[in-house]
């Protein structure tokens, strides 16, 4: 029996060979044909052809995308991600660049974390610039906790300017209060809390009660903190405690507090006819 299960495998590896130099030599047919003046028609249906078989057969869609990048360079997406998972860092790096310098996602936000687990922050930074400034989202935040990591305000200041964030002093406390609690520094993080408190900002009294029940495990104290935001009339701390009610199924505390806002908003509004 385990004889047999062999010889099968044997035979489908190498129809499954042969079927790949099949489409691989359908390709360079394909691509010949088309010559060195193809129609945007013929450059949209190379590059499908290319998104189809990468799965497959990568060094047939390869092909495909080698062929067509300089007149559709979404396709160093592909290439670079190809060279990548092939460990041919000299070809990444050379589709990965071509990528970003034409302001291509995903490629460019991953070129700057291939750096920055390199440990080359100076082009991390710089990659990570470049797709934050063409909407990449994720690139923007991966570009603030770099700049919050090298512990200069005043830089980080001027990186988010640049990316077009209009930070009250507050609201980059705020930030850097979070960038915090991504390295689990929380005791930094209840500190910048605690002084927005002090000058009066209510959603010092909001971020410090999420952090009490999220991440301090002291539930009861957050959800104590978050009433006393709510009471100072945050709209946040509002849905976030009504958030924890119903994660805790505490549907009645839940329904009270969307009374209680619908009825403050409700006043607020006569107050302002």
């Amino acid at each position: 029996m385990k004889k047999l299960l062999l010889i099968v495998l044997i035979i489908f590896t190498v129809f499954n060979c042969s079927q790949k130099e099949n489409q691989i030599q359908m390709a360079k047919e394909h691509i010949e044909k088309i010559g060195k003046n193809p129609t945007m028609s013929d450059i949209n249906e190379m590059y499908d052809n290319g998104k189809i078989y990468y799965g497959s057969n990568p060094e047939m869609a390869m092909l495909y995308f080698e062929r067509i990048v300089k007149d559709k360079p979404e396709a160093s997406n592909y290439l670079a991600e190809y060279y990548y998972n092939k460990k041919d860092y000299v070809n990444y790096e050379k589709w990965a660049k071509y990528a970003a310098d034409r302001g291509i996602r995903p490629a460019t936000h991953n070129f700057a974390y291939y750096y920055e687990q390199k440990g080359d922050i100076e082009n991390a930074t710089k990659y990570y610039l470049i797709a934050a400034k063409n909407g990449d989202k994720d690139s923007r935040n991966d570009l603030q906790l770099l700049y919050f990591e090298r512990g200069n305000d005043e830089e980080t200041k001027k990186i988010l300017k640049e990316l077009g964030e209009k930070d009250t002093e507050n609201d980059f406390l705020i930030r850097k209060a979070s960038f915090f609690k991504t390295k689990e520094r929380y005791d930094k993080s209840l500190e910048i809390y605690d002084n927005l408190i002090k000058k009066g900002e209510v959603e010092g009294y909001t971020e410090k009660g999420v952090l009490f029940y999220e991440n301090l495990d002291k539930k009861e104290e957050g959800k104590k903190i978050l009433e006393e935001a709510v009471n100072k009339g945050s709209s946040t701390a509002a849905f976030e405690l009504g958030a924890k009610y119903l994660i805790e199924k505490n549907y009645k505390e839940a329904v009270d507090l969307g009374e209680k806002e619908f009825a403050s908003e409700r006043l607020q509004d006569i107050g302002n006819k």
